[in-house]
């Protein structure tokens, strides 16, 4: 929630506010691309801006979950999930009885 509060957020602000210029300047001046077919180049300057504007509301999103879980109106998705390490363990026991099979 830190990082997300401290620091994703700011960066989309940040590059929110610096793309919106960069997407009009191309787009009052209907810059072109140049080659043969001379197809507008604004619409995929428009995406960085949309795309970072779904990825604020995305941090929003998940700060709001953080904070209800935190207070604990929302269960904890991750409570059961097992760690890196212990993933590992299970994968070297299934490794382990693969290479030598219980003998009946």
């Amino acid at each position: 929630m830190v990082g997300h509060v401290l620091f994703l957020v700011p960066f989309c602000i940040i590059l929110i506010w610096t793309s919106v210029p960069f997407f009009l300047v191309s787009f009052h001046q209907n810059e072109q691309s140049f080659s043969a077919g001379g197809l507008p180049q604004w619409p995929a300057k428009s995406l960085i801006m949309i795309g970072l504007a779904l990825l604020l509301v995305q941090a929003v999103s998940e700060i709001i979950k953080r904070a209800a879980v935190m207070q604990g109106l929302l269960p904890d998705p991750n409570a059961h999930a097992l760690s890196a390490h212990e993933i590992a363990e299970l994968e070297a026991l299934k490794l382990a009885q693969a290479i030598t099979p219980d003998k009946p």
